[in-house]
Order: structure tokens, then C-alpha cells, then sequence
């Protein structure tokens, strides 16, 4: 179960990747490239102390 110090990557099809905490309802980050969005959510979660998830498009875990 993320916590409130983590953040999710997750693939949308109209946006492409997006970075944001698990239950806020906007992204901090939309990105073209995964790996631009999971070096973003990387270093977010080295201040807050929170791990990176990776979700599909659907919601589950990668």
C-alpha cells in the first residue's frame, strides 16, 4: 500500500508517463519518457523518504 511519501509512475495513453503522489489527484510530472518520469520520482522520494511505484495503465503494480 503506498504512503503518503511515495510517488507513483504511471502510463497514460493521452498523456504518456506521469509523476504524482498516491492520492492526489493532479500530477507533478508528465513526461513522454519513462525514464525522464522515474529519475523525477526518484528524486522526490530521496527528500521525502518515500519509494517509487510503478503502476500500469490499469492501476496494478508493475
Amino acid at each position: 500500500m503506498p504512503t503518503p511519501n511515495d510517488c507513483v509512475v504511471r502510463f497514460q495513453p493521452h498523456r504518456g508517463w506521469e509523476v504524482k503522489a498516491p492520492d492526489a489527484g493532479r500530477a507533478v510530472l508528465c513526461s513522454t519518457n519513462r525514464a525522464e518520469a522515474l529519475q523525477w520520482a526518484w528524486n522526490i522520494v530521496r527528500t521525502t523518504g518515500g519509494q517509487v511505484v510503478l503502476q500500469r495503465g490499469d492501476g496494478c503494480a508493475a
